[in-house]
């Protein structure tokens, strides 16, 4: 899909649009996220193990320590944090690539990974710079990598995997959302989330995607019918 129809969508969800007549659902949270820019061991640490949402988001840096740059110059230049994001379509070689190879995977400590459910789903993987290039070689496969700097906010669409590591101690608001773009590509997701076992992490995503659809045709008819109720 294309990123501006996301940006709509999540504006709609905040502030409401004349131009569309379908209520959007949305939740936000707060994030302090503390730098994982070690190497231990040649193993690149990251803050946010990979995973897929089954809601579209939105992630805004409102605070860092990259405001000190005057301070520290080099260090603010590097941004807040590396984002990288994979498309839906590599999901399938992406998960076989992490099937493949999820015991040369370390948890922070060093301890190995004791078992993998589900390779994403899971949140108990990171992607370094080595698996990315090995990813690259093996299947052809590579994220959207990039820096997100103070201000700057990130659309991840939905069920897009992607991970994150924070290059400094940041402040995140992030924002989820159902929009009509990814609608289908959340009720996928949801039946995916049913195939998990009970006590599985994800299952504490919990979205309601199909009862928000019918909210939403509600509000559409009867704001149709007041349309048609003022023009007569």
């Amino acid at each position: 899909m294309r990123i501006p129809e996301l940006y709509d969508s999540s504006y709609q969800a905040l502030f409401g649009s004349p131009q569309k007549i379908i209520k959007l659902d949305l939740t936000n949270e707060k994030q302090l996220s503390r730098p994982e820019n070690m190497i231990q061991n040649d193993v690149e640490h990251g803050s946010s193990f990979i995973e897929k949402d089954s809601f579209s988001c939105e992630s805004l840096i409102v605070n860092s320590t990259e405001v000190l740059s005057h301070e520290n110059p080099s260090k603010a230049s590097l941004g807040g944090c590396v984002w990288d994001i994979f498309r839906r379509q590599d999901i399938p070689k992406l998960t076989e690539y992490l099937r493949r190879h999820w015991k040369e995977f370390r948890h922070f400590d060093q301890s190995p990974i004791d078992s993998v459910i589900h390779p994403i789903h899971d949140q108990t993987l990171f992607l370094d710079k080595r698996h990315k290039q090995q990813l690259k070689k093996e299947y052809n496969v590579e994220p959207w990598s990039f820096e997100q700097h103070l201000g700057e906010a990130v659309f991840i669409p939905a069920g897009c995997p992607h991970q994150v590591r924070n290059r400094q101690s940041c402040i995140k608001v992030a924002l989820d959302f159902v929009s009509p773009e990814n609608l289908w590509e959340c009720v996928r997701l949801t039946e995916e989330f049913r195939l998990l076992p009970k006590i599985h992490r994800a299952k504490e995503d919990k979205l309601e995607v199909k009862k928000m659809a019918v909210y939403a045709m509600v509000a559409a008819i009867k704001e149709l019918k007041d349309l048609n109720s003022n023009t007569r």
